[in-house]
């Protein structure tokens, strides 16, 4: 078998469902969203229903949502949605039967463009939509299931929402905790992550965790991020510093966070030096470092291929995506792998693959590719929602296919 090593770049990557979430508005102009794709995948719109509190939501405001939604599709982007009814403390939410009337308004949307929402936040309750300070009282665990379940029935499965406080994922699904058994399977429990706005902003970053149990909540966080997403942003400049922050990142898992939000505390890990590598930290950062395969294959047998690939970022690919090989030369073909990058946690993953080409493939010599697209066909063949590797080269750009090598296929033995 051919041994090949490969190189790590230094660059910064901008792949899908990671990095920095950068800002727009829900009538954001098109060049947010274009401007956005030069350093990110991911946008995050607060969509502000202020004006609906006691009404339906406007034929004319709905149809803005497919603007928006459209040109993220356009500039290549995933979305963070988030819905509101307040930005003050002491200001009113809405009931629960209008939030429940308002989730059912918005569903055909959440679906029609689910190709490019990354996850949802958990929205609605309390001022910003973060479920606290409820004016309504619906901080109970009957009100915040109902509310949450409608959340999920009106996303497809393949579209997580994220929660602010660690103790209401807890508190609805009565203390169990997430696990391998259950991670990916589509139940409730599994699509529910967390989502920090106030990452070391106190002792208990605003209250995100339960002053009694704060290292317990965090190692909670911790063991769920393996199967589902965190993210967040800071929220003043206390306790950000080059060191902490970075470690936090990491035991949380992150995949994204604000690039706007703190300003003064981006400021301080810009000064720091750590800005640029906290951004290849985020998230996934998939590096083929080795990979093994026999450079002679007969049509009609088996091609095997032993690769490593190790993750320099924090966490896992929380989506499902599509992995296969590729076959570029005489013809394309493409052939399904069984390895799911969902489980490639930080760290080494040693893959064992075997394939059979097909037996009435043109013989000639092929460039080897991984390709990681999405899993919706609408963005199947675009390669900006492919997963580049971290790999100093071999980068595809046209068709997002990330180069292994290269094999010749021999018509007889």
């Amino acid at each position: 078998m051919e041994t090949v090593a490969y190189r790590e770049s230094s660059a910064s990557i901008a792949n899908p469902e990671r990095g920095w979430m950068v800002w727009s508005g829900r009538q954001s102009p098109a060049s947010v969203f274009s401007d956005a794709r030069e350093i990110s995948g991911l946008v995050r719109v607060d969509f502000e229903l202020n004006d609906f509190r006691e009404a339906v939501i406007s034929a004319e405001w709905l149809g803005t949502l497919d603007t928006y939604f459209n040109r993220v599709r356009t500039a290549g982007l995933k979305t963070i949605i988030h819905f509101e009814y307040c930005q003050a403390i002491g200001q009113d939410d809405a009931t629960k039967a209008r939030i429940l009337g308002h989730i059912t308004q918005l569903t055909p949307y959440l679906q029609a463009h689910a190709d490019v929402i990354a996850l949802m936040w958990g929205s609605f309750i309390g001022p910003w939509g973060e479920w606290h300070n409820s004016t309504n009282n619906l901080l109970n665990q009957a009100d915040m299931t109902d509310i949450l379940e409608a959340v999920l029935d009106a996303l497809p499965a393949s579209v997580p929402v994220a929660l602010r406080y660690p103790i209401h994922k807890l508190t609805i699904f009565e203390d169990e905790v997430l696990d391998s058994v259950k991670a990916f399977d589509g139940s409730d429990i599994s699509r529910v992550g967390h989502v920090n706005l106030a990452l070391l902003a106190t002792a208990d970053d605003y209250n995100t965790y339960s002053d009694d149990n704060i290292e317990g909540e965090k190692n909670y966080v911790n063991g769920e991020a393996r199967y589902v997403p965190t993210g967040g942003e800071t929220a003043n400049t206390q306790n950000i510093n080059c060191v902490d922050i970075p470690a936090e990142i990491e035991r949380l898992r992150w995949s994204y966070m604000s690039d706007s939000y703190h300003p003064g505390a981006i400021a301080i890990l810009q000064a720091g030096g750590c800005w640029d590598s906290i951004e290849r930290q985020l998230g996934y950062r998939l590096v083929l470092t080795q990979a093994r395969y026999f450079k002679y294959v007969m049509r009609g047998h088996q091609l095997t291929m032993d690769m490593t690939i190790e993750n320099t970022g924090v966490a896992a690919p929380f989506k499902e995506r599509p992995f296969s090989v590729v076959l570029k030369g005489p013809e394309t073909v493409t052939l399904a792998l069984s390895a799911d990058p969902r489980e490639w946690l930080p760290g080494d993953t040693d893959i064992t693959e075997s394939v059979t080409l097909p037996a009435e493939m043109s013989a000639g010599e092929y460039s080897i590719y991984l390709s990681l697209p999405d899993l919706d066909e609408t963005l199947a063949a675009r390669p900006e929602y492919s997963v580049r590797l971290a790999n100093s080269s071999g980068w595809d750009s046209a068709n997002g296919l990330n180069l292994v090598g290269k094999i010749k296929v021999a018509a007889t033995g």
